[in-house]
């Protein structure tokens, strides 16, 4: 038991620390200008699935039910930029939500798809909704570096700039 609990630690630390680079490179690449784009036709569905499988074992480990709205809609956009800004809102909603639920569904609009990703967290109040998406900002400043250094919704908000993808916030506070 104190072997699995040792290398539960070192595996969460080496995550971390992973997360923590790629991070950095990202924005160091969206910084540079001199990002190449891969834009085609995307599934959303098996995007989505993809990163939820990724984040699967931590909502189960939190308790959280992880769920998928079914959908057949395609985009065109960079798969691998898509996937990153998915992983760093379900990784956050994951992170920030300590019972309930995440789910992430896909909307058509008249002329556009919608991504959302909903939880059962705390909330975010209306006077940090622009803030949330700057560099190092995080809401709680309580929470160790492991969790993060506050770049995952930077890095969103960059990347949803570079492919031309608006990006919004609702929540309320008390609701997620």
């Amino acid at each position: 038991p104190q072997q699995k609990r040792w290398l539960d630690t070192i595996s969460s630390s080496g995550e971390s620390l992973l997360t923590i680079v790629n991070d950095i490179l990202d924005l160091s690449k969206m910084s540079s200008g001199h990002l190449q784009l891969d834009i085609q036709e995307t599934d959303l569905h098996r995007v989505v699935h993809e990163c939820l499988r990724l984040y699967a074992s931590t909502a189960e480990r939190k308790g959280l039910r992880l769920k998928v709205l079914p959908s057949s809609l395609r985009i065109k956009s960079d798969a691998t930029y898509i996937r990153r800004i998915l992983q760093n809102l379900i990784s956050n909603a994951i992170r920030y939500t300590a019972s309930g639920t995440v789910l992430v569904g896909t909307r058509r609009t008249r002329r556009s798809v919608r991504i959302e990703v909903w939880d059962t967290g705390p909330g975010i109040p209306q006077s940090e909704h622009e803030i949330i998406f700057k560099e190092f900002h995080r809401l709680n400043a309580r929470s160790s570096a492991s969790e993060g250094l506050g770049l995952g919704l930077a890095i969103v908000d960059r990347a949803c700039a570079l492919l031309r993808h608006p990006l919004s916030v609702d929540s309320t506070v008390g609701k997620g």
